[in-house]
């Protein structure tokens, strides 16, 4: 992990010194357009690439990423346990805890106690799949 951290050490400050050397010829876009574009002529990723902190694995189960959603209710977690890292949208459950967005009132449970109550149920069926919650904005 060491060599990771100096790789990407490197690659940060050649993108940094490539962004100063040839800022004036970014004049459009903002600052971070700039990093953007500049990474990306030097054949990088704009951003650090970031290495999950657990084994690799060859098998296709534990391998696999899934984004699952089911918007009328918590979806089945004996299907999303089979998959070694599960990704559920913050819709997830909306019919549950969107049922009184409507009207300005807020009630129990939140999306937010709803997705942590998902991840649990998945995590019963098989503590070895990694569940992650995506939430957009």
């Amino acid at each position: 992990s060491d060599d990771v951290h100096a790789v990407t050490g490197r690659l940060a400050t050649d993108v940094y010194s490539f962004f100063r050397a040839h800022a004036s010829d970014f004049r459009k876009g903002g600052e971070r357009d700039m990093l953007v574009r500049s990474s990306l002529a030097l054949g990088a990723s704009p951003f650090p690439a970031a290495l999950p902190a657990w084994e690799p694995s060859y098998m296709m189960n534990r391998s696999t990423l899934t984004m699952l959603c089911n918007e009328t209710g918590l979806f089945n977690a004996t299907i999303a346990a089979r998959y070694g890292l599960v990704v559920f949208d913050h819709t997830n459950a909306a019919s549950i805890w969107g049922a009184h967005m409507g009207n300005g009132t807020f009630s129990l449970p939140t999306s937010e106690e709803l997705l942590v109550q998902q991840c649990m149920l998945v995590k019963a069926q098989n503590a070895a799949t990694r569940c992650f919650v995506y939430r957009n904005g």
